[in-house]
């Protein structure tokens, strides 16, 4: 095994970290035309097909009703100005929403956590969601869009919805992520915390953590990569996708795929042991099962391995995260 990848893809998530608390930081304060924005709570009657939302500190919620319009809700829980309000622009049908106004000094909101609401119609039609938080938790409730994008340097990312491209980041938090419908991209990436991935059907799935568990549950999903540093990578998978790699350093790999499924597994460990609930071939460090047109790789420095015999059993359509 290669352990090279593994330290790369730490320094990416890391990188990444950093990039998101320098945009979640004092840069996030100062954005172009902050005279077109509006102040405070609103209530949107025009069509949105874009949100782009900046926050630093309080939590972060989106969730879908039966709604005529999209409303904007924060809750301070004490008086502020209206420079540490909310501020929102509706420019076309693009939707920005700053956590206060543009170029205010940092001594002014340091100690200001506001939690941020926004409800979307049901019948609103979002091709892109864009979040990106300093020290925020996400929360997105049953959300549909084609592309989603969220981003927070400190705080749990939770989502559940049906979308084409969805991208998670955080620095410091928890991701979990309940996919409804057909996605083509779904990737997770965390520095500190475990990835929890529960998938109807996806193309290309990728999930890394530096320190955290790393689980997916999949009817089916065609290109599978799961990587932690210092956890235990765990798939339970409907179907064999056609690639598929489980790797960690330091911890256990398990997977799961129904009996009659053809595959070929490579498997490469430097202190562990390596068991299979199927009647696989062997032949050197590669095991079949089937017609072998799966190719699987599985690899860990100091842990067991596993392949068994099973399914998902999870509902989906009642999406089990809710």
């Amino acid at each position: 095994m290669k352990i090279t990848k593994y330290i790369l893809a730490v320094a990416c998530i890391i990188g990444t970290a950093l990039a998101i608390t320098g945009c979640g930081g004092l840069e996030s304060l100062v954005y172009p035309d902050p005279d077109s924005y509006k102040i405070g709570n609103a209530e949107i009657a025009e069509n949105v097909e874009h949100i782009d939302i900046d926050w630093i500190s309080g939590d972060v919620k989106i969730v879908t009703d039966d709604v005529k319009t999209l409303s904007i809700r924060e809750e301070t829980g004490r008086d502020i100005s209206d420079k540490q309000r909310v501020h929102w622009r509706l420019n076309g049908s693009t939707l920005s929403i700053k956590f206060c106004a543009s170029g205010i000094k940092p001594r002014h909101i340091s100690t200001l956590n506001k939690d941020l609401t926004v409800t979307i119609p049901e019948k609103m039609a979002l091709s892109s969601v864009d979040i990106d938080a300093a020290s925020a938790p996400l929360d997105i409730r049953n959300l549909s869009a084609e592309d989603v994008t969220l981003s927070t340097a400190s705080g749990d990312i939770l989502f559940t919805g049906e979308n084409d491209r969805l991208r998670a980041t955080s620095a410091s938090g928890r991701i979990t992520i309940s996919q409804t419908g057909t996605a083509d991209t779904i990737e997770a990436d965390t520095a500190s915390g475990d990835v929890e991935l529960i998938l109807e059907n996806a193309e290309n799935v990728a999930a890394h953590s530096a320190s955290g568990r790393i689980s997916a549950e999949a009817v089916d999903a065609r290109s599978l990569r799961l990587e932690s540093v210092s956890g235990n990578v765990t798939a339970v998978l409907g179907s064999a996708p056609k690639t598929c790699a489980l790797n960690t350093v330091s911890g256990k790999v398990s997977l799961t795929l129904p009996e009659n499924a053809g595959f070929t597994a490579r498997i490469g460990t430097v202190s562990g042991d390596f068991d299979s609930d199927l009647a696989l071939k062997k032949n050197g460090d590669t095991y079949i099962n089937g017609d072998g047109r799966a190719d699987i790789t599985m690899d860990t420095t100091s842990g067991d391995m596993k392949i068994m015999a099973g399914k998902s059993t999870i509902n989906y359509k009642s999406n089990s995260l809710l």
